[in-house]
Order: C-alpha cells, then sequence, then structure tokens
C-alpha cells in the first residue's frame, strides 16, 4: 500500500508520514533493524489516533 492509498482511505488521520532514506553502507542488518524500528513507531503512533 503507497503512502498515498493510504490517506485517500485514511483522511481523518491529521499526523503524515515522511520517508527518509539513506545509504545502508551494505550493513543488511542495521538497514533491516532501522525498518523494523520506524515500521514500530510508525504502528504505536498511529494506535494513539
Amino acid at each position: 500500500m503507497s503512502l498515498e492509498d493510504f490517506y485517500a482511505s485514511n483522511s481523518h488521520y491529521r499526523t503524515r508520514v515522511v520517508l527518509n532514506s539513506r545509504d545502508s553502507k551494505s550493513d543488511v542488518v542495521g538497514a533491516a533493524a532501522a525498518g523494523y524500528l520506524s515500521l514500530y513507531l510508525i504502528l504505536l503512533c498511529c494506535e494513539f489516533i
């Protein structure tokens, strides 16, 4: 699901997600951990809205 699709179906959400990309410098485990943490924080924030 894209962000556009998400906000189209959830227009009542006032917070917006901003995607920031970074070079993982070939650190696959670190990149996966950062992605997991980001997703967790997004889901945690949405729970309180």
